[in-house]
């Protein structure tokens, strides 16, 4: 379960830079 969330916040982390990026 905590994985998942970790794993789930480096991917919206990840979205949020690429979003950023624009």
């Amino acid at each position: 379960m905590l994985l998942t969330a970790m794993s789930t916040s480096s991917c919206l982390d990840s979205y949020l830079s690429f979003v950023n990026g624009f």
